[in-house]
């Protein structure tokens, strides 16, 4: 039954995405980038950090997609951006990305690139939580919905698929969705998310790898459209 229900959902966020896209399709084509590029910035602080914060997603998405060959540019790219985090970043959090960019260069010269996938998320998330919230066009909440669908997605990758730490990271996804819900006024946008938020729990309960992974992608499709209402009302 609960397969059966996450079915009927996948069906209905399927609609709902196909006219959220089409109906944000016109003239806006710059809104539908990756969240890190599209999460608006307006102090310079920000920019920093979201520029820090890119080659780890893209990381992400190379061993995702199995583009090993690529992770080495991506830490070239964060080492020759690296010195800007000076400035910017507490000292809690230098340490914190210090060690995960340490685990993933072990990580990649022992071929373990599952851990390189979830690191780099981490990273991202460091990134992501030192932002300036209040120089934000979009909730921050937004960025992190993003770490949540690439989270569960890196650790669906691993061999031995770790079921308790994807439920928690859906139960995280879900109080992010929480807290900006109420400033969502689309309704076709916010019963999408909560469709969304639904299959994935609904995913991780049954242990569903396969249906666990599109639910994460979906949520990952939704934060795209999630930036681009959040710009749009702020003007």
């Amino acid at each position: 039954m609960i397969v059966s229900d996450f079915k009927m959902n996948v069906t209905l966020m399927l609609i709902l995405i196909a006219f959220l896209l089409s109906s944000c399709a016109g003239g806006r084509p710059a809104e539908q980038k990756n969240a890190v590029s599209s999460a608006t910035a307006q102090s310079s602080r920000n920019e920093k950090l979201l520029t820090v914060a890119s080659p780890f997603e893209d990381i992400t998405e190379y061993v995702l997609a199995g583009q090993k060959e690529k992770i080495t540019l991506s830490l070239k790219a964060y080492g020759e951006q690296a010195p800007q985090l000076d400035s910017v970043l507490s000292r809690r959090a230098k340490e914190e990305l210090k060690s995960l960019v340490s685990g993933i260069e072990q990580a990649q010269r022992q071929g373990h690139f599952e851990e390189i996938a979830l690191k780099s998320v981490e990273a991202y998330r460091v990134l992501i939580e030192s932002l300036d919230r209040g120089s934000l066009q979009a909730p921050v909440e937004v960025s992190l919905l993003d770490y949540a669908g690439f989270k569960t997605r890196a650790l669906l990758h691993r061999k031995a698929v770790d079921w308790s730490s994807i439920q928690s990271t859906v139960n995280e996804a879900q109080q992010h969705w929480n807290a900006i819900e109420p400033r969502v006024m689309d309704k076709g946008l916010r019963d999408a998310v909560n469709t969304a938020m639904e299959g994935m729990k609904k995913a991780s309960a049954a242990r569903n790898t396969d249906m666990a992974d599109f639910a994460a992608q979906v949520d990952l499709a939704l934060v795209d459209l999630l930036e681009g209402y959040f710009r749009r009302t702020a003007k």
